[in-house]
């Protein structure tokens, strides 16, 4: 498992000629300040500046690191996360090679609202080297995009020699189609001298209008080419309008022309329900003002309702002796019984969100009842780059199990957030916004020197309450948990592993769920599942560039070492130099601030020993700056 480590420390590195700031998704409340790396190096820095203004709840770096600077960075895409007042925020830093490779890009923003067919076109200008293209949240591989909704789209373009540049694309929604009204009553007694002006917003001109009454049995269309149309010498009723631009996006809407004395009429509307197996009708009762009174209803065809009808209101007009009427709707009643009944559909709840320990990739359960009503598919959404903006990333079918797996989105990367909807018989897709949202654990592992500790940082679980995380350990064919961590509101976590057994570890962290979740629910004899656990982390060593084996995450540097780590009163700094060499030392805590500051000099024998006996026990940063070396280790003081 090829990873590496983030060394975050509250320190700031000014290049006039390397930074570029970037803007924040959170309302400008944040910035960026990137240094690109060069090709093949991870010596690119972030650094993210928080307005003066602001007081976060608490920030860190979805890749595990709790400070606001990163350094020694690759070309990537990077995860600020900040919570303000008790809201929490992604920001994304792009990091790219500065000699990556240079693409033309085409972007075309969705048309019409809901339309989906927005598109991204890349070309190489070169055409010398074959370029290779990486989505970061579709997971596709082509340079061309198409049917894309609203967002934001970071793609990892790479040359043959492995440069790489991160770009970030937007697709923008359109400015919706919309229409303003003002009406004149029609003069009681029908003396068809009522009018309507009518002024079109959003869109892309130019715009085609139609308008008739509802009143009558074929329409009568009136059509008007104009941005604000007016429209005379009306009865008062009900009008559909409709209007399509220039992009063939449709807006209808309906609009009540009331006669002048509507107002001195009163009356009870019982609104349409809609049952199991049939539709009850509305009904007018308890009229008043000036009787007697005649009741309409003006679209008889649409009262003939069923269950498998879709209108939703029904249209009465009520007229008293003064000849002055009245116009209004009975609309499908709201029973919010979610069982096929009015109002929303179903809604679906996540059960839980787990990582697959054989494969890797997310899964998302959801709790089903089989005797929902007219529940014909589930609709999975991931949170995208852009916050609270989710896009669908999957269909389930109601007969199958209610369970679905992302292999696109990366769990060892950071966690990631889902929905899931209901679609009925009556509805073509879910809404999103009315579901509760969960997230995943995303661990990390920082290890020490040989053979000795291991250290855990992970983020919170959202989604359900719980009492305590469960740290799990063990070798490929055998793991158990061995401890377990109080699940007091944090936004990260951490656990020492103080004397880990020999040889490759595996390790995750889970959470029990509230109740067993059993994706088969009554269907079969399938599950349960029981807890949500984290991406497997694992202390396997890696190679670096040079071929030598560093212990994996133990420093960016192949010169410096520290150990023991955890420690209770002295660090040892070891480098494999052996001339004559000067150090600068900086060790900073998780919350940024510079603790320790030290200067040695003239070392003959690589070797320097820092005091940490009056540090409070927790996380810190270890930063070194030798003669021509920077680098960070993170370590533990107990």
């Amino acid at each position: 498992m090829k990873r590496f480590i983030l060394c975050f420390i509250f320190f700031f590195v000014i290049s006039a000629i390397l930074i570029n700031a970037q803007p924040s998704t959170f309302s400008g409340l944040v910035v960026f300040n990137v240094k690109n790396p060069t090709c093949g190096k991870a010596n690119g820095s972030a650094t993210a500046i928080i307005n003066d203004t602001v007081v976060p709840d608490y920030y860190y770096w979805m890749q595990g690191d709790l400070n606001l600077t990163a350094e020694f960075l690759a070309s990537d895409v990077y995860t600020f996360v900040i919570s303000y007042k008790g809201i929490e925020y992604y920001e994304n830093v792009y990091l790219s090679d500065i000699d990556g490779p240079k693409v033309n890009a085409n972007v075309k923003d969705e048309k019409c609202v809901n339309s989906n067919d927005g598109s991204i076109s890349l070309s190489n200008p070169s055409g010398i080297d074959i370029l290779n293209y990486n989505w970061v949240v579709t997971g596709q591989t082509d340079s061309v995009l198409t049917n894309l909704q609203p967002g934001d789209y970071a793609v990892i373009i790479s040359n043959p020699s492995n440069c790489r540049t991160i770009v970030n694309y937007t697709i923008n929604p359109p400015v919706p189609l919309s229409i303003t009204s003002v009406t004149t009553p029609e003069t009681c007694g029908a003396k068809q001298d009522g009018a309507i002006n009518i002024t079109v917003n959003g869109g892309m001109k130019p715009y085609t209008l139609f308008m008739h009454h509802l009143d009558t049995v074929l329409p009568g269309w009136v059509q008007s080419t104009y941005s604000s149309s007016s429209f005379t010498n009306l009865n008062s009723g009900m009008f559909k309008v409709i209007v399509i631009d220039s992009n063939n996006c449709r807006y209808e809407n309906n609009i009540i022309l009331q006669s002048a004395g509507y107002m001195n009429i009163n009356f009870t509307i019982t609104y349409i329900t809609r049952g199991h197996a049939t539709v009850v009708p509305p009904s007018i009762s308890n009229i008043t003002g000036n009787g007697p009174f005649t009741v309409q209803w003006l679209d008889t065809a649409a009262r003939i309702l069923t269950p498998t009808v879709t209108s939703v209101f029904s249209i009465v007009k009520i007229t008293d002796s003064l000849g002055c009427d009245v116009i209004d709707t009975a609309k499908e009643k709201n029973n919010g019984s979610g069982s096929g009944g009015g109002g929303h559909p179903p809604i679906a709840q996540i059960c839980m969100i787990t990582v697959d320990s054989v494969t890797g990739n997310n899964i998302i359960i959801w709790i089903e009842n089989i005797s929902t009503d007219g529940v014909l598919k589930y609709e999975i959404y991931r949170e995208t780059l852009v916050p609270s903006v989710y896009t669908p990333i999957g269909l389930v079918n109601y007969i199958d199990l209610p369970i679905f797996v992302d292999t696109i989105a990366n769990p060892f990367k950071r966690s990631w957030k889902y929905k899931v909807t209901a679609i009925t018989d009556t509805s073509q897709s879910g809404n999103y916004s009315l579901v509760a949202e969960q997230k995943a654990i995303h661990l990390n592992l920082v290890q020490g020197f040989s053979g000795g500790p291991v250290n855990l940082v992970w983020d919170n679980y959202i989604g359900f309450a719980f009492p305590k995380f469960y740290i799990y350990r063990g070798h490929a064919d055998s793991i158990s948990c061995i401890d377990s961590v109080s699940s007091s509101s944090a936004p990260y976590y951490s656990y020492t592993d103080s004397l880990p057994p020999a040889g490759y570890l595996y390790y995750y962290v889970a959470v029990p769920l509230p109740a067993i979740c059993n994706p088969a629910n009554l269907k079969i004899n399938e599950g349960p599942y029981s807890m949500s656990i984290s991406n497997l982390e694992d202390n396997r060593m890696k190679a670096d560039t040079s071929g030598n084996q560093n212990l994996k995450n133990i420093s960016i540097s192949s010169d410096i070492i520290i150990y023991p780590n955890p420690s209770t009163n002295i660090l040892f700094i070891v480098s494999e130099r052996i001339d004559n060499f000067d150090m600068d030392i900086q060790v900073y805590n998780y919350e940024g601030k510079e603790v320790i500051q030290k200067s040695f000099g003239n070392s003959t024998d690589g070797h320097f020993e820092l005091n940490i006996e009056r540090l409070p026990a927790g996380l810190y940063v270890f930063k070194f700056n030798t003669n021509n070396t920077i680098g960070c280790i993170k370590f533990v003081k107990q």
